[in-house]
């Protein structure tokens, strides 16, 4: 029995067309399963956290895009006992992209339907002052959360989105940022290691996978199945410098230049001078200045491609 969680509103409404394609399928092939529609922000994770607590094994099928897992992967009472396959209808897809996941709603439906076994897959956990938040993409605070603070409230996401372009907002607001971003200072600790302090900071990402704001590669090699987090620390750059590193990113070859590390770390603690935008999976919750954020001991099982998960 499959569970469905289907975010209608995804994309401008393209979930929709989406639903109306799997729902079909689904009764051509004699599926069973339960539907959950979202009504609000905010809704999946309400009713996944309801289904899921009475601590038993559960199966979803998240027709939805990044922000739509997010608040699945919240949700979740008891995340070793969740299994969950995705079907993307999101605009920036960063999580399908990174885990070789298809487009095309049939292809993502048979994925699920004929995957022989599932991976386990980590996820990261954010400690904030008064909250906790999980992401099973990336954490981030400086540029990369003012730009999707802005994406948030954008007037120009679901327009873009009308025409099948709503990526293009992320570099259009990037672009934005990289220009007027003020920076900040902090000390790190990374694991049991000595803290240390950065200064003139730009922006502070963890990533679990490779993409995302659209598909940026900030951390190239991070693979979510290895219990460890890509640290990524862009500080120290003047303005010329830091403009190109855009278009870099989303190559992935914006690495090996001074002022821009990654290390990969287990637990990572954030004492910063100012609050700052901090986001999760693209969702953005506030402003904070201490911050704790490490790699769950626990995993959430994914349908995926067998040998593809790597990326």
């Amino acid at each position: 029995m499959y569970e469905i969680i289907f975010n209608p509103g995804s994309r401008s409404n393209h979930g929709a067309s989406v639903w109306n394609t799997i729902e079909k399928l689904l009764d051509e092939k004699d599926i069973e399963y339960l539907l959950y529609k979202t009504t609000h922000a905010g809704h999946a994770e309400e009713m996944v956290s309801d289904i899921t607590s009475d601590g038993k094994p559960h199966t979803f099928i998240v027709i939805g895009g990044d922000g739509t897992l997010n608040e699945v992967v919240n949700g979740l009472q008891y995340p070793n006992l969740a299994t969950i396959g995705l079907i993307p209808s999101g605009s920036g897809n960063d999580f399908a992209k990174a885990m070789n996941i298809p487009t095309e709603p049939e292809n993502a439906l048979d994925l699920i339907i004929d995957c022989s076994k599932t991976t386990p897959i980590n996820f990261g956990e954010t400690h904030l002052q008064n909250s906790y938040r999980r992401f099973i993409i990336s954490c981030g605070l400086g540029f990369d959360s003012d730009v999707c603070a802005e994406v948030q409230s954008s007037r120009l996401k679901p327009m873009l989105n009308k025409i099948g372009m709503g990526k293009l907002v992320y570099t259009l607001i990037g672009i934005k940022k990289l220009i007027t971003k003020s920076v900040f200072s902090g000390k790190i600790k990374l694991d049991d290691n000595e803290p240390f302090n950065l200064d003139k900071i730009f922006f502070l990402t963890a990533m679990n996978t490779i993409y995302e704001g659209g598909g940026y590669k900030f951390c190239p090699d991070a693979t979510p199945t290895d219990d460890k987090l890509d640290f990524l620390m862009v500080n120290n750059l003047s303005r010329p410098e830091v403009l190109p590193l855009l278009p870099k990113a989303k190559k992935g070859t914006h690495l090996g230049k001074e002022g821009i590390n990654i290390a990969l770390a287990n637990r990572i603690s954030l004492r910063l001078s100012k609050a700052v935008y901090l986001h999760t999976d693209g969702e953005v919750y506030g402003k904070y200045d201490n911050v704790r954020i490490n790699c769950a001991a626990e995993h959430i099982n994914f349908y995926l491609k067998e040998n593809d998960n790597d990326n």
